[in-house]
């Protein structure tokens, strides 16, 4: 059986900005719709992909049912079943299980959505957004959401943390990582979060009331050694250093001087990764 495409192929494509790719047919974009349900959000209802369906796709009643979505300031979750009802792309069934996934009152898959958004920021080297994220993801937290999943959140929160040199939060969300559902990759990098704020000789009384692998310790020094070479050019380390030295010395106003510093140089890479988009 040959299916029959819905509408025109345009010849200019829309570009969907939050996903960086251009979409030429409605069968693009159901499949995008369908496929990455907990990355959408209303920035998807835009006037724009409206006009595309209409004028390109040559989808005149799906866009008048679309515009009236719009002015009614309608869900998300029928704007998308909307879409994906009119190009047949899946069973009923499923169609309850997106519009189920877009609900705002479901909290489980609110935060599956802003974990995933967060992960996405984090590959992307955009730490302070991949934290506002995971910071709506942790406020969509409630018992019915697997504790593995939970875990999991924390340990990615850790991650963003660390990559901002953040490191007491970073080991914060680290351990609660671990309190949850312990696994040795989330207690390696609690380990060495905590290496990173304290001093020597802290560290070594810290992991022997731990019980730490010596193995592991080891590793872990032998990384972070490795990292430290990889990353002494960078200003935003080097900043990270001074705001080390200032605290341990005592020196609360420059640390903080500096930590608004570091935050600063995060945000300036946050809108220039923006402005590439």
């Amino acid at each position: 059986m040959v299916y029959a495409p819905v509408g025109k192929r345009a010849k200019v494509p829309y570009y969907m900005e939050s996903a960086g790719i251009n979409l030429f047919s409605i069968e693009e974009l159901g499949y995008y719709l369908y496929e990455s349900v907990f990355l959408l959000d209303r920035s998807l209802m835009k006037s724009e992909l409206v006009r595309f369906i209409e004028r390109e796709l040559e989808l005149p009643v799906l866009a008048d049912m679309l515009n009236h979505i719009l002015l009614v300031e309608g869900s998300l979750s029928s704007f998308v079943v909307c879409i994906l009802r009119y190009l047949n792309y899946c069973s009923e069934a499923q169609l309850a299980i997106v519009e189920k996934s877009l609900s705002e009152g479901y909290a489980e898959g609110n935060m599956h959505r802003r974990r995933i958004r967060g992960d996405k920021h984090v590959k992307a080297g955009r730490y302070l957004d991949a934290i506002r994220e995971y910071t709506f993801a942790e406020s969509a937290l409630t018992d019915e959401v697997p504790v593995e999943e939970t875990a999991r959140l924390y340990h990615n929160m850790g991650v963003a943390y660390a990559r901002m040199f953040l490191f007491e939060q970073a080991a914060d969300y680290f351990k609660r990582s671990c309190d949850l559902s312990y696994n040795q990759k989330a207690y390696t990098s609690y380990l060495s979060a905590k290496r990173m704020v304290m001093t020597p000789g802290d560290y070594l009384e810290f992991v022997r009331s731990e019980h730490a692998d010596p193995e592991l310790i080891n590793a872990i020094e032998a990384k972070l050694n490795s990292s430290i070479t990889a990353l002494k050019d960078r200003g935003d380390y080097r900043l990270y250093m001074r705001l080390k030295r200032k605290k341990h010395e005592g020196d609360i106003a420059g640390y903080r001087e500096d930590m608004r510093a570091l935050l600063s140089s995060f945000e300036n890479d946050y809108r220039k990764n923006m402005g590439n988009l």
